[in-house]
């Protein structure tokens, strides 16, 4: 049972962190004194917020939050008085961006995510289709905290410049807050699920009239069935609930997101 009154306030947090000021990561320079870290959230992001204590703590310290999806973007854009732009990281969205930007930078890569051998077959596809400089994959398993930290110095042996980590919420942003905390100085992006959206329906997982008509969660249903229902139709309730009430509400729920 949703507990509503709790539902809305976690969406309220979440609302409050993606209206914030932050740097745009196109702006960013390499090498540079600090990590910039970019990361997404959907509307589970609500369930979590209220099951997983510290989910938003570790949002918050990300350095860029962006809505992936346009029911959290409207939901944004409504309480805040202002256009929330949904982005997500997969080849509809950012994803032939970041490549691009690394591409023209000459920026070394490494992917983290997947179960063993997604990543590396990954990078075959990112190489091919982006003239991706993939100089490191691996898996978003680890055995224990030894193997992270080795991850972590090896990622800065090899002076890697932009991480993109796919092991879903809440593991990819501690991976990637882990990884600023070891030292390391690059830009940053969780990735979800798109190492195996790509390598099942290449870099473009959506066709153009799906993305077009705004039809991605329909379609993504239709495809992955048995992984994503549960997340459709009671991971994303609690979300709805909330939203619903703040419909209701009427007017913007939050004056604003100060920085």
């Amino acid at each position: 049972m949703v507990d509503t009154t709790e539902a809305m306030a976690a969406l309220q947090r979440l609302t409050a962190l993606l209206g914030r000021r932050h740097d745009d990561w196109r702006a960013f320079k390499i090498p540079s004194d600090r990590a910039l870290l970019v990361s997404f959230i959907n509307p589970h992001a609500v369930r979590m917020t209220i099951d997983r204590p510290g989910y938003v703590a570790d949002l918050a310290e990300m350095d860029v939050l962006l809505p992936d999806g346009n029911l959290l973007a409207s939901s944004a854009s409504r309480q805040l008085g202002r256009v929330i732009v949904r982005e997500s990281f997969d080849g509809n969205s950012m994803a032939p961006e970041v490549f691009a930007f690394c591409r023209t930078h000459a920026l070394k890569i490494a992917l983290v995510g997947g179960v063993h051998g997604v990543a590396e077959r990954a990078a075959g596809v990112f190489a091919t289709e982006f003239d991706a400089e993939v100089v490191y994959a691996r898996s978003g398993f680890f055995t224990g905290e030894g193997e992270v930290q080795a991850c972590y110095d090896r990622l800065r042996a090899l002076n890697v410049d932009v991480v993109i980590c796919g092991m879903g919420a809440p593991h990819q942003e501690r991976f990637l807050l882990g990884l600023k905390d070891s030292g390391w100085k690059g830009l940053g992006f969780t990735c979800g699920g798109y190492l195996d959206q790509a390598l099942d329906g290449g870099v473009k997982y959506y066709p153009e009239w799906v993305n077009r008509l705004n039809l991605r969660a329909p379609y993504r249903l239709c495809r992955e069935p048995g992984r994503l229902w549960r997340r459709y139709l009671v991971e994303y309730l609690p979300f709805v609930v909330a939203d619903l009430r703040l419909r209701l509400a009427r007017g913007p729920a939050l004056p604003g997101a100060e920085p």
